[in-house]
């Protein structure tokens, strides 16, 4: 069965549906593993909320061994602390990401996950606190290397108290470290509480301990802001699919798709660099990870690509009727093109008129373009200013006209270009695949005024793509 996102109405069909509530059912010996006094995940594929319930057996043998359970609140408080981003004790601070709007966000995104892992840390320890624990539980022990992870001050009266020990500072040293590891490799991912994440690709790390060196990476590109897709893909593989390979814009692993969060969104008007997990499968290739595929750009570098001028003597407008244009599509389609290597292929976007003629672009120059288009309508200047100012002629075109020329569309004598979408966010996506990215422009809306305005946004030389927002 196809699936489909919705998409103000319409329909983007992307690869086909995967069942993944039975596969996360039955994908391994999903738990606790607790041999030779060790904890470990068994391998499969688990949920936040899974993987949260099962380290929480690192926080019932704490309790056990200091001989009180009610000590659980204590050390629950300082879980809250070390996943938050305000508290003395917060291993993400948000003062080291509060530069501006994008890095803060990050910040905000991380103080939701950690206060969500917590509420789940705290259901599950009250149902646990219950139940009769397993022998194995009560005598757990295992060396845990210290993180630095401050601890609260009643934490360290218990911990370090006459009824503590090296052992139980370590096994709680360990439960901190895999939950702090679950939040940091969520981020990523717009839907990170429904995501399928396999544990124990590689046996060489206890628990979540495998992604600790991507995770390390990762970190270190959001502190410097050198965090680009490519790098925020990097990490996603690493956590979802190690050994994948050098990263594209998005792959596909056991358990779905992961391709940047935008294509479900009906206004695109706000960027995201956020990916999201699509529960379905888009190729089969002959690969030695089951199931996975990176998905590339056609033109790693869209300067070296094909274009084509809308100055030339053959370009021709066109002026279409409803029933010969575009204006009535309902549905796009991505799909795998031939594969061009083992374990790696190209998505093509394609939206199709009523006489079934096709329009196709690359997937990976539409998420490029995507990310480069200016759309920061609050730093316009106002009506009165723009006006105030000179601006080019706007010359006007029809989304068939473009998006049947091969390459990208540019303009070699440069000007100011406004191009109709309809109000059609399935024709807008086209589009933005279909232009040079370098100048384009998504208008705020279709008054005539933001079309002026938007003439003093983006780089004041070459040619200026002014594209009409979805409604």
């Amino acid at each position: 069965m196809d699936y489909k996102l919705n998409i103000g109405g319409r329909h983007l069909v992307l690869g086909t549906t995967i069942d993944t509530d039975s596969t996360l059912a039955v994908s391994g010996k999903q738990g606790v593993a607790l041999q030779d006094g060790e904890w470990d995940l068994m391998p499969g594929l688990y949920s936040a909320r899974n993987l949260a319930e099962h380290i929480g057996t690192l926080l019932d043998a704490v309790c056990i061994q200091l001989g009180n359970p009610a000590a659980a609140g204590v050390l629950l408080d300082n879980l809250e602390a070390s996943l938050s981003t305000t508290a003395r004790e917060a291993v993400l601070p948000a003062s080291s990401l509060d530069a501006d709007n994008t890095w803060r966000a990050w910040a905000e995104r991380a103080e939701r996950i950690g206060a969500k892992l917590t509420q789940w840390a705290r259901e599950s320890r009250t149902i646990r606190a219950s139940e009769p624990r397993s022998s194995a539980v009560q005598s757990l022990a295992l060396r845990s290397r210290c993180e630095q992870h401050l601890w609260t001050a009643e934490t360290v009266r218990l911990l370090m108290g006459s009824a503590g020990s090296p052992m139980v500072m370590q096994l709680y040293n360990e439960y901190l470290h895999q939950f702090v590891l679950l939040r940091d490799l969520l981020l990523p991912f717009a839907n990170w509480d429904v995501i399928p994440i396999p544990v124990g690709v590689r046996r060489k790390s206890r628990g979540l301990r495998e992604v600790s060196e991507a995770r390390e990476r990762f970190l270190t590109g959001l502190f410097t802001k050198r965090l680009p897709h490519r790098e925020l893909v990097r990490f996603a593989q690493e956590v979802l699919q190690p050994g994948l390979g050098e990263p594209g814009y998005g792959f596909q692993y056991e358990a779905g798709l992961v391709l940047p969060a935008a294509l479900g969104c009906q206004s695109i008007t706000a960027a995201t660099p956020l990916l999201r997990w699509y529960p379905a499968v888009l190729a089969n290739a002959e690969s030695e990870l089951p199931g996975a595929v990176i998905f590339d750009y056609v033109h790693d570098d869209y300067e070296g690509a094909p274009r084509s001028w809308v100055d030339d003597p053959g370009y021709q407008i066109g002026f279409l009727s409803v029933e010969e244009g575009l204006q009535g599509v309902r549905e796009a389609v991505i799909a795998a093109q031939l594969q061009l290597e083992a374990g790696r292929t190209t998505l093509s976007y394609t939206v199709m008129d009523s006489q079934g003629k096709a329009y196709a672009v690359d997937v990976g120059q539409m998420l490029r373009g995507y990310r480069y288009m200016y759309r920061e309508a609050a730093n316009l200047p106002s009506a009165e200013t723009a006006r105030a100012q000179p601006h080019d002629e706007v010359a006007r075109h029809k989304p068939e006209s473009l998006l049947s020329l091969p390459g990208l569309v540019d303009s070699q004598q440069g000007g100011v270009h406004l191009i109709d979408t309809y109000g059609n966010p399935l024709i807008l996506w086209a589009l933005i695949g279909k232009l040079h990215p370098a100048n384009l422009v998504l208008l705020p809306s279709r008054d005539p005024e933001a079309i002026t305005a938007a003439q003093h946004t983006g780089k004041s030389f070459g040619a200026k793509f002014l594209l009409y927002p979805a409604s």
